[in-house]
């Protein structure tokens, strides 16, 4: 289990090295005792963000045990 934070990602369509971003996902982790919350939001970006708009949102939650989330 990673550790509770927060972390941004950069989304590139081909080879991130010409620089076609696409979306960008934002990730927060949350830990209380066996107890996680994961919450992912993505948002279009560049071009894209021309014909996509608004958040896409995703949350899990549940227990940690010896086999993982």
């Amino acid at each position: 289990m990673p550790p509770k934070g927060r972390w941004r990602f950069v989304v590139h369509y081909g080879d991130y090295r010409e620089g076609y971003q696409v979306a960008t996902l934002d990730y927060a982790i949350g830990v209380d005792g066996n107890r996680y919350q994961l919450k992912t939001e993505g948002r279009a970006a560049g071009l894209t963000a021309l014909f996509y708009s608004g958040v896409l949102t995703q949350r899990s939650t549940g227990q940690i045990s010896a086999l993982g989330l």
